[in-house]
């Protein structure tokens, strides 16, 4: 399991491909979205209990997560590319979300990239490892797709 625990309301994470959605949603629930992120426990958790489509979110997610790792620069396997987050699938069939505290600078790209994260956790959490490990590129675009502009 992971460090912290969320939990509650349902509401729907809204549309992911639009940045401007987060940053309203984060100053009303009080997080200056420019502010700089400080990656603590304590600071993710407040962030995620004080806005309510993030906290259900992970609440929806939480069961089939294992680990958050923080590293300083994270590729992408197959795209070779650096990233900002990523979910990998653990072959117990759990995740590990994965954050680039080098990418990550403010609050605003906390929010989007663990929401981002987060819905590709649910987008992917009826696979079983083998056909996740080994799915074509051109599946992995298409849910890059489906989770950044549903």
């Amino acid at each position: 399991m992971l460090a912290f625990k969320i939990s509650n309301p349902n509401v729907s994470f809204g549309e992911i491909g639009d940045v401007n959605l987060f940053r309203e949603l984060s100053e009303s629930c009080g997080i200056d979205p420019d502010g700089n992120f400080g990656f603590s426990g304590q600071e993710m958790i407040a962030i995620c209990k004080a806005i309510p489509e993030l906290d259900n979110l992970y609440h929806d997610a939480e069961p089939k997560l294992e680990n958050l790792n923080f590293y300083k620069t994270l590729v992408d396997e197959k795209f070779g590319i650096e990233a900002t987050g990523e979910a990998v699938m653990l072959p117990s069939g759990n995740w590990d979300i994965n954050l680039s505290y080098t990418r990550i600078k403010s609050n605003l790209d906390f929010v989007y990239t663990f929401g981002a994260e987060l819905l590709h956790v649910l987008y992917n959490c009826d696979m079983d490892y083998n056909s996740w490990k080994n799915r074509p590129v051109v599946d992995r675009f298409r849910e890059e797709y489906s989770v950044h502009s549903s």
